[in-house]
């Protein structure tokens, strides 16, 4: 996938390029939530979006999602204008913390459920194929309660992505998952979003580094930082980001803060390997092959 973006733009909050041709714009205007912000970016690429607590990312992803309109609130998808549509017509997939499987369904079910709401003719061969894709093939006739969490993650990445949903909003995908299962899950849904328009909010440096293309940094409701992830983080514009990342501030550093080649790369190593030459690009992200990670454990 290719980072579509054009000459830089001086009234973007960090001078990024802004994004050119289609892409995913949303302008959140939640006045009640002291949020006005504008966001935009290309289509097939993830963007991050990253912030303190309360700074706004829930209502973006509740404006993208449809759940809260209004206020003159708008979103558009390439030239598809998804402002005056019903959440259950603007084809997205969600992954949040938790899988939110139905209890009383199959494994197999659960995945199918999304794709018999669209009308989808004979979606149990799809929803094999995507088990598959996660390394749950074997769970199809399992219930729920007889998965582990880990499992039902991967579960609800496949039920996220069976629909083929023009754009898929991540809410804290990895936050739930023990320690030592979130390297597999990224790297799953490294191989998975590829060429996926998606956008992921967490809390976690690693998910960043590892999934996305784009940062977009909010803080007090409006949009502070955005660019190409390894620029944002790596210049430190805000204490939030320096703070994020985990870095010091150098003595000499009066505006800015500069994380270090060596954190950098400390970063990237636990990030999960994003590829050799890697500068936050989607295509060396996306180069796992489909499915890649530890089928079917955790």
């Amino acid at each position: 996938m290719t980072d579509s973006v054009g000459a830089v733009d001086p009234a973007r909050p960090d001078g990024a390029a802004a994004p050119v041709g289609p892409a995913v714009h949303v302008r959140a205007r939640v006045p009640d939530r002291a949020v006005d912000l504008d966001l935009a970016w290309p289509l097939g690429t993830t963007l991050a979006l990253i912030g303190p607590n309360g700074a706004g990312k829930t209502t973006t992803i509740d404006v993208l999602a449809g759940t809260l309109t209004g206020h003159g609130s708008t979103v558009t998808l390439g030239d598809r204008d998804l402002t005056d549509l019903p959440a259950h017509r603007r084809r997205l997939g969600c992954l949040e913390q938790r899988a939110l499987l139905f209890p009383h369904m199959s494994v197999l079910a659960n995945v199918e459920f999304g794709m018999r709401a669209h009308g989808v003719r004979r979606p149990r061969a799809r929803a094999r194929e995507e088990l598959e894709a996660v390394g749950c093939g074997d769970l199809a006739g399992r219930r729920p309660h007889q998965v582990s969490g880990g499992q039902a993650q991967r579960i609800a990445l496949a039920r996220a992505l069976a629909t083929d949903p023009d754009l898929v909003l991540l809410d804290e995908p990895l936050a739930a998952l023990d320690a030592a299962l979130a390297p597999a899950m990224r790297r799953l849904l490294r191989a998975r979003l590829a060429g996926t328009t998606a956008l992921l909010v967490t809390h976690d440096v690693l998910d960043v580094l590892a999934l996305a293309d784009r940062v977009a940094v909010i803080e007090g409701g409006r949009l502070v930082a955005e660019g190409p992830t390894d620029a944002v983080l790596a210049s430190a514009q805000t204490p939030f980001v320096e703070d994020f990342v985990g870095t010091d501030r150098a003595d000499d550093a009066e505006d800015s803060v500069t994380l270090s080649r060596s954190r950098f790369e400390e970063l990237l190593r636990a990030a999960g390997e994003r590829g050799e030459g890697q500068q936050g690009s989607a295509s060396s992200r996306g180069s796992g092959e489909r499915g890649a990670g530890e089928g079917g454990t955790g």
